[in-house]
């Protein structure tokens, strides 16, 4: 295997893992919208995977994460209420990040 392919595999095998354990916080939330504990958790996911795209110089990745994140960032501190509707855009984000 290449150094790229290797490099590859890296950012996918730790984006694979933020992602999943981001669907599990997501589906806490869909149970708990007002758990903050949660709302932080799904924040800092979110907040590594657009580090970790940044990191490995995935701009759109980094970009789309970013946009997402920053809807978490308001249901912590701005009064956006976690609804259904935001889970659902939520797990289908993760779901486009992953494809």
């Amino acid at each position: 295997m290449s150094q790229g392919a290797d490099y590859y595999q890296e950012f996918l095998d730790e984006a694979g893992e933020l992602l999943s354990e981001l669907e599990v916080v997501l589906l806490g939330l869909e149970d708990v919208p007002w758990d903050m504990i949660l709302l932080n958790r799904a924040f800092r996911k979110l907040h590594n995977l657009k580090g970790l795209g940044a990191m490995f110089g995935l701009d759109h990745i980094s970009g789309f994460a970013h946009e997402f994140e920053d809807l978490f960032q308001r249901a912590r501190g701005e009064g956006l209420l976690v609804s259904r509707e935001l889970v659902v855009l939520a797990l289908e984000a993760k779901d486009h990040l992953l494809g």
